[in-house]
């Protein structure tokens, strides 16, 4: 007997006779069927001796657009293989909001691909890291391993959509050397957005440029027009220039803004300093501010620090990356899924 479950993942065991039965739970969407758990439950009278069931498994979420626009309707293809070295194809189709979703335990997903009937691609560059659902920092339910992959955006504004619509809201822009050019126009035109779309859905945010050092847009969130026609001023003014240091620019957004529900994270893939799977682990202390703005903390004695633990001075906010350019790294998708947040890869 087949059963699917619903859309909150709830099985049905009313046509089941009383008795004893071998259950085997699989993932759609994977040839050969990938099984995820399997266990035995007893149905009387009384109704059924297991309730509920952890398959140690994560939801993958891909969201595939072109142009900022959904990609609509595609086969989306790729291929899983476990820790265990097993592996399986994957088959599936977006749906009308260009999102697709697969349950998977921990492994790696690789030449993940959305094809439309036209002929054109748009693929996730490098692999999805599936994590062990254990090492998540996440209490309760757990969360998706959420990912979107868009070529020819002009802007990463869409982002905020993975921030609840009362949040209070930080956004920590790339303008390190490497961000000049075509990149830095799309930071500025992605600013705005978000400026404008917080404005009407009435969230409170904050916008600052980082490369070695921290420049703020304002100093409070922003909240009042007056405040807005300023940063548009700001965000108009700004240049690629600087070294890079994520971690004095995140120490300091969480000093100015403690209270911060969402810290998203741009830039074009460099993560120093940062380590998104190791490193050293003394991290519970703010580092001091960098010397000059072109200072590049891969040569600082805090170089190679544990993310994962790092992350866990500031749980109750979610951190979420979203990477630009053909040089952004796998690794912010690992750094997002660690700090409870989102992913997003802009080509």
């Amino acid at each position: 007997m087949h059963l699917k479950p619903d859309h909150a993942g709830i099985v049905g065991l009313d046509a089941l006779d009383n008795g004893k039965f071998g259950i085997e739970i699989y993932a759609a969407s994977t040839n050969p069927r990938k099984l995820l758990h399997k266990f035995t439950i007893t149905k009387d009278s009384n109704g059924v001796s297991v309730h509920n069931v952890d398959t140690n498994a994560t939801v993958v979420a891909a969201k595939f657009s072109k142009a900022d626009e959904p990609f609509v309707g595609a086969v989306v293809l790729g291929q899983f293989i476990d820790r265990s070295g097993e592996m399986c194809n994957i088959q599936g189709k977006t749906d009308g909001n260009g999102a697709f979703q697969i349950v998977l335990p921990e492994g790696t997903m690789k030449s993940l691909v959305a094809k439309s009937k036209e002929g054109i691609e748009i693929p996730k560059r490098g692999v999805i890291v599936v994590p062990n659902p254990s090492s998540s920092s996440t209490i309760g339910p757990r969360k998706p391993l959420s990912i979107a992959i868009d070529i020819d955006s002009k802007n990463f504004a869409s982002a905020l959509n993975n921030s609840s619509n009362d949040a209070r809201v930080v956004v920590l822009g790339d303008v390190s050397g490497s961000m000049e050019g075509s990149k830095m126009d799309i930071l500025k035109k992605s600013f705005l957005k978000m400026l404008e779309d917080c404005k009407g859905k009435n969230k409170p945010v904050a916008f600052a440029s980082w490369d070695s050092w921290v420049e703020w847009c304002c100093d409070s969130y922003i909240t009042t027009d007056i405040q807005r026609t300023a940063a548009i001023s700001w965000i108009s003014s700004r240049m690629a220039r600087g070294g890079n240091d994520m971690r004095f620019a995140i120490e300091e957004a969480m000093r100015k803004f403690p209270d911060a529900q969402d810290v998203f994270v741009m830039c074009d893939g460099d993560i120093s300093p940062f380590n998104s799977d190791g490193g050293h682990e003394d991290v519970f202390k703010d580092v001091p501010r960098p010397v000059s703005s072109s200072n590049e903390s891969s040569s600082t004695p805090y170089a190679n620090s544990s993310w994962k633990m790092f992350r866990t001075r500031f749980s109750r906010t979610n951190f979420h990356f979203i990477a630009l350019g053909i040089s952004a790294s796998t690794e912010m998708q690992a750094m997002a899924a660690a700090g409870d947040g989102s992913y997003e890869e802009k080509n």
